[in-house]
C-alpha cells in the first residue's frame, strides 16, 4: 500500500490525557531550564505499514514522533517527525502519515510551544491504520530504559 488512504480497513485507537502540575517538564533547547510540560506516549503496531497520527490539544503546543525513544536532554536525538499545524489560535492540530514498523518502538511526544511556558492543558492523540495500535503513556523511568 502506497499510503494510509488506501487501507481498505481503518482502525482507530485512541489516546487523551492532560499536561498539568504533575506532568514532567523537558527544556526548549535554548537554556538549560525545564520549564515545558510534556508527556510521552508509546506507540507500538502489530503490522508494518502506513498510519495516520493526529493530535488535537486546546493549548498552544507542538506533537514530535520518534523511533525507539524520547530524550529530553536531546530533543533532537530519534526525531523522526514533527508537523504542527498553527493556524493562530489557541488550539493545536497535528497530522502526520508515516509507514511504521512492527518491531520498533515509536514515541508521540505533546509538549507546548516555545515561549509558553509551564503550559497546562488537555489533548487527544488518535492513530488510524490497519491493524490494533497499542499507546500507553510512560515516565522517564521508562524512557531511560529505552537509551
Amino acid at each position: 500500500m502506497s499510503s494510509v488512504d488506501n487501507i481498505s480497513s481503518i482502525i482507530q485507537s485512541h489516546y487523551s490525557s492532560e499536561l498539568n502540575n504533575n506532568s514532567q517538564k523537558h527544556d526548549d533547547l535554548h537554556s538549560e531550564q525545564f520549564d515545558y510540560y510534556y508527556e510521552a506516549v508509546k506507540i507500538n503496531v502489530n503490522i508494518t505499514d502506513f498510519y495516520l497520527l493526529l493530535s488535537y490539544i486546546n493549548f498552544e503546543a507542538y506533537s514530535y514522533l520518534y523511533e525507539h525513544n524520547f530524550d529530553p536532554y536531546d530533543s533532537n536525538r530519534n526525531l523522526l517527525s514533527s508537523d504542527a499545524i498553527d493556524d493562530h489560535s489557541k488550539v493545536s492540530r497535528y497530522r502526520i502519515t508515516r509507514y511504521l514498523q512492527s518491531n520498533i518502538t515509536y514515541v508521540l511526544v505533546i509538549t507546548t510551544k516555545h515561549g509558553h511556558k509551564n503550559v497546562q492543558g488537555e489533548f487527544a492523540a488518535i492513530v488510524y491504520g490497519s491493524n490494533e495500535i497499542h499507546m500507553k503513556k510512560i515516565g522517564m523511568y521508562m524512557l531511560l530504559i529505552f537509551i
